[in-house]
């Protein structure tokens, strides 16, 4: 899904889904967009709409949330939908699907029902033989790493004892980012390299391999690994949840998400593995004297659009969400089994 920002005054934000079924059965959070001044959110309604809703800082008392319906979206099936909300002067100005106009406030005629048509390709993924693959390979690959001259290997206890103190020591980072102080997201980008990227493998895949245990997150339509749908010159696709939702409903492992898409620059793709490592080289880990065009390209959105986060923070902290619910199942796993 597409990231991005702006403030309450006005703007336009765009979501790409395929859901397996229509209408949800309960009130399903599509997209919640932190904007410079409050919050766009975007629901899927089990009475077969989509609503969209604004809400503002520091002043909901003044100005209460804005909130617009659609039409009544039919679909037979699984349903393809490309949501298009416009605000304008704190309101929803329109809300198209699918080109279709299902509301407007300056009087253009909206039509009173729309049949969604299907995905082009079924939204129900199995990443079964992948995951499997991963895991396995992800076990060769610790189990066949020796120590360097000298040193004598830590165990699984070992890096059982690390994974915690990073899982610790991230959470804190996430507090201080959220608090206000966003320099720790270089400090955030650098613990989160170096638990899903090494040789032989990332801390948090190591800690996994000595237990012989998956790494599952949940990702929503098959993406491959080509340019995402829909996408522009700069598109930025946070595609993974740490649960199960509405969206994300597909189960696919850590090693295989790595490799999915996650920025296009015009022609250019970038791997999910690839921008965690760019940013953690870049601005992380250490500090190169030049900058990657994949953390350039993210580095240089704010100031156009006026958000709260970057485009850099917003997708360090959406990594940092998975990789510490991940980190949490193997921990769990591993003091059962030690």
């Amino acid at each position: 899904m597409p990231l991005s920002g702006t403030s309450t005054a006005a703007g336009t934000q765009f979501v790409v889904m395929a859901v397996p079924r229509w209408p949800p059965r309960q009130p399903e959070l599509v997209r919640e967009m932190q904007l410079s001044d409050g919050r766009l959110l975007i629901w899927a309604q089990p009475e077969a709409r989509v609503t969209a809703e604004l809400h503002f800082e520091h002043d909901e008392y003044i100005h209460p949330p804005a909130r617009a319906p659609t039409c009544v979206l039919r679909a037979n099936g699984p349903a393809f939908l490309l949501i298009i909300v416009r605000w304008r002067d704190r309101k929803i100005a329109d809300i198209r699907i699918n080109g279709h106009c299902c509301f407007n406030a300056d009087g253009e005629e909206a039509v009173s029902e729309l049949l969604l048509p299907p995905p082009n390709s079924d939204p129900t993924c199995d990443y079964g033989t992948e995951n499997e693959k991963a895991r396995l390979d992800r076990s060769g690959r610790a189990g066949g790493a020796h120590p360097k001259p000298g040193r004598t290997p830590g165990g699984r206890r070992y890096a059982i004892e690390a994974l915690k103190d990073e899982v610790a020591q991230i959470a804190d980072l996430i507090d201080q980012i959220h608090a206000g102080k966003e320099y720790h997201i270089p400090g955030l980008s650098a613990r989160l390299r170096l638990l899903v990227y090494g040789k032989p493998c990332g801390l948090l895949q190591t800690a996994a391999a000595h237990f012989k245990l998956p790494l599952i997150l949940y990702t929503d339509e098959r993406l491959g690994v080509g340019p995402p749908p829909f996408a522009p010159d700069l598109g930025l696709i946070f595609n993974g949840s740490p649960a199960r939702t509405f969206l994300s409903n597909n189960a696919v492992d850590l090693d295989v998400w790595l490799r999915f898409p996650a920025l296009t620059i015009r022609d250019k793709v970038y791997t999910n593995l690839d921008v965690i490592r760019d940013i953690g080289d870049t601005i992380g880990s250490h500090r190169d004297p030049d900058i990657t065009p994949a953390v350039q390209a993210m580095m240089r959105r704010p100031s156009l659009s006026g958000q709260r986060y970057n485009d850099v923070a917003r997708y360090i902290l959406a990594v940092a969400d998975v990789v510490v619910a991940l980190s949490g199942h193997v921990i769990e796993a591993a003091e059962k089994a030690i």
